[in-house]
């Protein structure tokens, strides 16, 4: 970590991409931070959790800020939750325009989420790739 992150001792990375929710290269089932069974939504997002993300997600972002603190992170998510989806599912489809506003607020969620953890979201992107 040293040799990416240091400005000193490494290379100085200074900006780096957090996934919002899983990545494409996991071995863990896809998810988002507010997972339903087909059928249910949850427009309050009222089930939104980052819990998946402390097990190793949350542990490296904050080690590479202690090394870096100039660090900043951007955030992407790699698709809306499962539930928005014109499909129902994190696989093919594109967001439903009725999900627009709870999708907003999931973005939200999330950047207020890291920052109580102390991990600073600097920006977003709509959409991995």
């Amino acid at each position: 970590m040293e040799k990416l992150f240091h400005p000193e001792k490494g290379i100085g990375i200074n900006l780096s991409r957090i996934c919002m929710g899983t990545p494409d290269f996991t071995n863990v089932p896809w998810y988002s931070y507010d997972d339903l069974k087909i059928g249910e939504e949850d427009f309050e997002l009222s089930r939104f959790s980052i819990e998946k993300d402390r097990a190793y997600v949350l542990p490296i972002v904050k080690q590479a800020l202690a090394i870096n603190p100039d660090l900043l992170y951007f955030a992407s998510p790699w698709s809306p939750p499962g539930w928005m989806t014109s499909t129902g599912d994190m696989i093919g489809g594109y967001l439903l325009e009725r999900y627009y506003e709870p999708y907003a607020r999931y973005f939200v969620r999330f950047i207020e989420s890291y920052r109580e953890e102390g991990v600073p979201i600097h920006a977003v992107t709509v959409q991995n790739e």
